[in-house]
Formats: structure tokens, sequence, C-alpha cells
């Protein structure tokens, strides 16, 4: 498309579509945070030393989120780290990177949706995936990410299996409106070029038995007889398009082929990494917990002015979709607005406040500012220093009260 601009990350992918630029864009904000905070804790650091072990806090969070959260998710629990092993080669396989780890795009779904922090949706809701390859001026539109990450905590991923939506089998990476590749094509042709053997093979050289007939391939006979007669020899197929077709192993996403490769190639990444966070020499111990305990949740909260998410956000159906079942949406007044030193909240009179209740101060880039407790308060005021806030601004002041949310804009002079 004819795009002004792109936006810089440190993969080119980051403009593919608009999920992964804010993907890209939720962990630069996390990396700014933690060289914040690490400037207030090591005045003296200079601006490298700030940038290089910043770097290092945010790949332990991936790694955290990764492992302790997203592979449990899809059913794959690997064994229990025991450290750094040095005869691991953690290099990344073949067979991983052309066939099993393009299982996501099976799954993938032909919508993208916008929600504010009530968990209403919001415009524009339900665009679609064409739209938006290689087109970041949607993005430009949206004015932030945190509607897109909101939005995409409620939907469910498609089955993995051997159906793919229309916007990848004929759009991608076209222009919006035209036409486009086909990725299953892409697949297909990818795993032949890099010489993958069949599945079969695969299944073998993963500790499976290999299969004697097309009927042994999956629970579905129609699938079975397509595949019969595309392929004609069951030790033709393609590796890709055999994990697809294979029946799910119980509670996990994948057949036995894909979960084999997949949990190995994972296992070995991380006990072959030194580096590991984990292991990591130049992480203390309070950050190595601290990144351990880090969700995406938290991730998303602390970088956005998202709060309704639930805690668990690779799961949809632990999240609140809807402000009517889950939140009751509370009344907060806020004076003098604008305010410059001082800002007073008016606690709702009706409506008792719980231990734990939290305000929170964020910017409308998503920006959090302030995060702290309401405590108890006789006159039903909360009185908050923001002589520190960056002036000129208009900030979200968001009041949570266990199942109770309210929230009012103010300008800081």
């Amino acid at each position: 498309p004819n795009v002004d601009h792109y936006y810089i990350a440190g993969d080119v992918r980051a403009n593919e579509n608009g999920f992964l630029t804010s993907i890209h864009t939720l962990f630069v904000r996390e990396h700014n945070r933690q060289c914040d905070q690490l400037q207030k804790e090591h005045p003296e650091w200079t601006d490298e030393q700030l940038y290089q072990h910043a770097r290092k806090i945010v790949g332990g969070l991936i790694e955290a989120i990764v492992y302790e959260e997203w592979l449990p998710t899809l059913g794959i629990d690997l064994p229990v780290y025991q450290g750094f092993q040095a005869s691991v080669n953690p290099a990344i396989m073949n067979v991983f990177s052309t066939a099993a780890y393009r299982y996501g795009h099976s799954t993938i779904g032909p919508e993208f949706v916008m929600m504010d922090n009530s968990g209403n949706y919001t415009e524009p809701s339900g665009l679609q995936l064409r739209s938006m390859f290689f087109n970041p001026g949607i993005m430009g539109e949206m004015g932030d990410v945190a509607p897109l990450l909101a939005g995409m905590t409620t939907v469910h991923a498609q089955d993995f299996d051997c159906h793919v939506i229309d916007d990848l089998r004929n759009f991608l990476f076209g222009a919006p409106g035209a036409g486009g590749l086909d990725l299953v094509s892409l697949n297909l042709n990818r795993g032949r070029d890099r010489g993958l053997a069949d599945f079969n093979a695969i299944r073998q050289e993963f500790g499976l038995s290999k299969l004697s007939s097309f009927s042994q391939l999956s629970s579905d006979p129609v699938l079975n007889q397509h595949f019969a007669f595309v392929y004609q020899d069951i030790n033709k197929i393609d590796p890709w398009a055999g994990m697809l077709a294979e029946d799910h192993m119980p509670g996990a996403l994948f057949g036995p082929t894909a979960m084999n490769i997949i949990k190995r190639q994972f296992t070995d990444i991380r006990d072959g990494d030194r580096f590991y966070f984990e292991v990591d020499p130049v992480l203390s111990a309070r950050e190595k917990a601290d990144i351990k305990a880090t969700r995406m949740a938290d991730i998303i909260r602390r970088n956005t002015g998202i709060t309704f998410i639930s805690d668990h956000v690779f799961k949809v159906e632990e999240a609140s979709t809807s402000v009517a079942t889950t939140l009751t949406s509370l009344n907060v007044s806020i004076y003098p607005n604008p305010a410059s030193e001082e800002l007073h909240i008016n606690l709702p009179a009706e409506t008792p406040i719980h231990d734990g209740a939290m305000l929170q101060i964020a910017d409308q880039t998503g920006i959090i500012h302030a995060l702290v407790p309401v405590g108890y308060h006789p006159d039903g005021t909360v009185r908050l220093d923001i002589s520190r806030l960056p002036s000129q601004r208009v900030y979200v002041l968001t009041l949570i009260n266990d199942q109770e949310i309210g929230s009012a804009l103010f300008v800081k002079r």
C-alpha cells in the first residue's frame, strides 16, 4: 500500500499487522519504564548501562511469560528447570521453524477487535486482517495500541486444524482491497525448499510410530480421504499438513508430532541458554523473582490505561468482556480541574471502599504515572500530590474498587 511511514522496531515485521505493532510498542514502553526505574535506583549509571540492563530485564520478562504462562496455556508442560546444561544445543531446529512453529497460521482469526477500559467495543472495531497487512496508518488512526490489546484479550483463537482463513489464503501481504499471496502454499513450499523429511519420517525421529495407512492420520475419515487423494502415499505427506491433521492430545492445542517437536525445542533453548533469566549473573535475586512473578496482564496494565482485563490474558474464558457482568460503574469527581499541585478525589459516598482499592493515573498514551492505595479517608476525599506529573497534559484518573471502576479526566497545568 501507499504508506507515508512505517514504525521502527528491532524486527521489520513490526509493521506486518496491527497486533504485531501493538506488541512491539508494548514492550518498548516496558523497556523505557524499566530504564526510568533503574535511573532512580542507579543515578550514576550511563545511558548505555541503563539500556543494557533494561534490555536484560525485558528479555527475562518475555522468557518468563513464555515459559510460566503461555506454553502451559497451550497444554505444553516442560520438565522442571534444572539450570544451564552445557551439553544442550539451543539451536533452532529446521522442522520447528519450518513446520511445527507455523501452527499459528491455522489459529489466526479474520478480525481485530477494539475495546475501551470499561470493556465496551469501540470504533474502528471488527477490522479485517486483510486490511491491516503493512498498513501502519490504521494504528495512527486509532491513536494508541491500548484498545487493540484490550480487545484481543477477548478473542478466541481458531482451532489448530486444516482450516486457514481466506485473509491468509488469498490476501497475504496484499494492498488493502487487493489480492495477495497464499500462506498455505508458502508453508508447504518452504518445507520442501528447506529439505524437510516427510511427516512419517519426522514422527519416527521424534519417538512416535510411523503411520501405515491414511486411516491412522486422524479420527476424521473424510479428512483422511482428502489426504489419501492428494498424497497417494502415506510416506509423502508434507510435515506441516500432517501436523494440522492430527487429533489433539488431551488438554492441548496440538497432536503428538507438533507437541513433541515444540516441547523439545523450548526445552533446549531454555536449558542450553547460559543467560536464561533464572541463571543470568547480571540480574539480582530480587530482579529474577520479580521477573518470574510477572504475567502478560501485568505488562499490559502498567504500560497502558487498561485495567479491566483478566489476570490470564491467554485464556478468553477468564477474561472480562462485559461491564454489565463483572464491573459496576462508579461516579468519581475531582477538583480542582485543571490542577497543578494537588488533586482532590471525592469518593462515592454510596459505595464502601474495599481493602486493596487503588487509584491510577495514566496519560493519553497509556503510560501509568501513579498507582497508589486509596486507604481510609473519613471525609471521603483523597488528596493526591500531582506536582511531579509532567505539565500541560491530559490524564485519566481511575478508581479500581474490587469489582467496581470509575474514571475521570483532568488537566495538569
